[in-house]
């Protein structure tokens, strides 16, 4: 029996972006499940988890430990993601790495 070797494949990439405290959109080809952003201008300390299932816009973020949740942050697409204007996402100035499952 022949079988699709992508079949159930999991798709992953993973990137670096500067934020400019505008919205942007990155294509990745498939829609992830899940999105990870951390700040590492700011000594790694803060990191925004963005789930499939959790409403658009929201997005949870850990900063030195402390969870919470805000809106302006990640949106999942069908080929991608979206990061808003939240500071945690996309403060100006500051360097991001993301990966995206």
């Amino acid at each position: 029996m022949d079988r699709n070797l992508t079949e159930g494949a999991l798709n992953s990439n993973v990137g670096s972006y500067v934020g400019n405290g505008l919205s942007f959109t990155f294509e990745l080809g498939f829609k992830p499940v899940k999105v990870r952003i951390i700040n590492v201008t700011q000594d790694y300390s803060e990191e925004a988890l963005k789930l499939e299932g959790m409403p658009n816009d929201i997005c949870q973020v850990n900063k030195n430990t402390k969870g919470k949740i805000l809106s302006g942050g990640i949106t999942i697409l069908n080929d991608g993601f979206a990061i808003g204007n939240s500071q945690y996402v996309n403060r100006n100035g500051d360097t991001y790495l993301w990966e995206a499952f």
